[in-house]
């Protein structure tokens, strides 16, 4: 780590890098006040967590609404030939799976929370 990295601090806002000095992040412009600094590894933990919970969270929103869609469409293709597609059936199992995947994932994500530096 060279001296300007240990004379930098993370903003709370964006997690961009700043002097420590500064009091504006020129990233995102949010106001950066002397807690900034103390705590910074343990507030860039918190917001990785979170950062990776809401990763987890937009992935399994994604496969259910997949999950629907392919439903939705099988519902069509049903009526309209009378009989059932295999490939959408695989599909819609395979994102079933995956959000079933994606929902323990995000609990167990969840029970790793990192103390808050206040």
């Amino acid at each position: 780590m060279n001296a300007e990295q240990k004379n930098s601090i993370h903003c709370p806002e964006c997690g961009g890098r700043l002097a420590a000095t500064e009091q504006l992040c020129p990233h995102c412009g949010a106001t950066i006040d002397a807690t900034a600094h103390e705590g910074d590894n343990d507030n860039r933990a918190w917001r990785t967590w979170v950062r990776e919970g809401d990763k987890i969270k937009n992935q399994w929103v994604i496969a259910v609404f997949a999950f629907w869609i392919t439903v939705a469409v099988q519902v069509v293709v049903y009526f309209y030939h009378g009989k059932l597609n295999f490939i959408l059936n695989s599909i819609a199992g395979g994102m079933m799976v995956l959000g079933v995947w994606l929902k323990i994932r995000h609990g167990l994500h969840m029970r790793k929370e990192p103390k808050k530096s206040q």
